[in-house]
C-alpha cells in the first residue's frame, strides 16, 4: 500500500520514561504494529515520532532503548 502509518510517542510530554520503559514500549509497538505491510519504515527500520522538549536527555535514552532498531524522529527539539 501506497498509504503508511505509524504513532506519535506523547509520553516524553508529561514525563521521562527510562531507557527500559521505552524498550518495553518499542517492543509491544513491534509486535503488535509494526510488522503491518502499512507501518511507516525508513532504512529498513520503523519509524516512531516522539515529542520532545526536554533537550538532549530525551534522544540519548532513546538512543539507549531502541537499541538502533528503530528509526526515531524527534519532533521538537529545543534550542
Amino acid at each position: 500500500s501506497a498509504l503508511k502509518w505509524t504513532v506519535y510517542y506523547e509520553l516524553e510530554m508529561t514525563k521521562s520514561p527510562s531507557p527500559k520503559t521505552i524498550e518495553k514500549h518499542l517492543t509491544y509497538l513491534r509486535a503488535w504494529f509494526a510488522q503491518h505491510p502499512t507501518w511507516a519504515y525508513k532504512d529498513n527500520k520503523p519509524i516512531i515520532f516522539v515529542y520532545n522538549d526536554a533537550g538532549c536527555d530525551t534522544p540519548e535514552r532513546w538512543m539507549e532503548a531502541s537499541h538502533g532498531e528503530w528509526y526515531v524522529v524527534m519532533k521538537l527539539f529545543p534550542g
